[in-house]
């Protein structure tokens, strides 16, 4: 019996889930995702400095890593209030989402 097929169908669901965990940490947790660890600190010192984004930024160090939106909204979905700011960079639009003034989604 081969188990190949088995350990990279294992592998997939294992690792696809950690693509969506910073999103879901800087929803749960808020700031104290960054404020708790002092790596993160760091990260987002080093992140503001090469005009990047990282989960759990708040809204001040997104604008200094990336200035002002072009179009920004806000959005009620299941009775809770995101922000949504629109930034067009290199021919392509990137949707930032917001909640508690933190950093939660990039699309």
């Amino acid at each position: 019996m081969n188990r190949i097929p088995f350990v990279v169908f294992a592998s997939a669901i294992l690792f696809s889930g950690c693509a969506i965990l910073p999103s879901y940490r800087a929803e749960m947790e808020g700031r104290k995702m960054i404020t708790d660890y002092p790596m993160n600190k760091a990260a987002i010192a080093r992140a503001i400095k090469e005009h990047r984004l990282v989960h759990g930024m708040t809204m001040e160090e997104v604008v200094a890593s990336w200035g002002n939106p072009e179009i920004e909204h806000e959005l009620i979905i299941n009775n809770r209030v995101y922000y949504s700011w629109a930034y067009k960079k290199n021919y392509r639009t990137r949707v930032l989402y917001f909640h508690r003034g933190i950093l939660v989604d990039i699309k």
